[in-house]
């Protein structure tokens, strides 16, 4: 009897097993957001809606019984740009960025996992090279700077120039012990070739 309560509490352990997902500004470092309705969608079936406590996280239990690719995670909240993404997403951080007031504005965001811990993001445009070390440019920033896994970077460009070529990159800073540089430290890449 005892074997059989035993096998029927982790049976139902396993139907009743949570799903949780935080959720972060993109523009803020660690900024949480609350308030953020997160949806649950897997076809033939009803959705599952929940919002982010004021610590940014949503936790219910896991939708439909698994947290595999048939499943889709919308996130919405007023200000911010929806998000929509395939699930698995037990555990995962989200970064919602907030609306874009300008239509000649642009905003890349980068998130990744707990390893490499540091990854950099960079723009390249006419005259200006934005990441860690230059953080402000011609009507651009690097909102946020992520040294420790995870991210979010974010680089806002607040007023696009016509005609004009933006280069995005992302470099490996936890594995690329020498980075290439000119002979004032700046550094330095071809981007006539890229």
């Amino acid at each position: 009897m005892r074997k059989l309560l035993y096998i029927m509490s982790v049976c139902v352990g396993l139907i009743y097993a949570d799903t949780s997902v935080s959720v972060l500004d993109a523009t803020i470092k660690d900024k949480a957001i609350g308030g953020v309705e997160v949806t649950f969608q897997k076809e033939g079936q009803s959705s599952i809606k929940t919002k982010t406590d004021s610590k940014g996280v949503a936790t219910l239990p896991t939708p439909f019984g698994d947290d595999s690719a048939n499943v889709i995670m919308i996130l919405k909240k007023d200000g911010y740009a929806s998000m929509a993404v395939k699930c698995p997403c037990d555990g995962f951080v989200y970064a919602m960025s907030p609306v874009l007031e300008n239509l000649d504005s642009l905003r890349v965001v980068l998130q990744w996992d707990d390893q490499p811990k540091d990854m950099d993001l960079h723009a390249y445009f006419e005259n200006n090279h934005i990441y860690f070390s230059d953080r402000h440019g011609d009507k651009a920033y690097l909102d946020v700077d992520d040294v420790d896994g995870f991210g979010p970077e974010t680089i806002t460009i607040k007023k696009r120039k016509n005609g004009q070529k933006y280069v995005f990159f992302v470099h490996n800073f936890s594995s690329w012990a020498k980075e290439i540089r000119d002979a004032d430290g700046k550094y330095t890449l071809p981007l006539d070739k890229l």
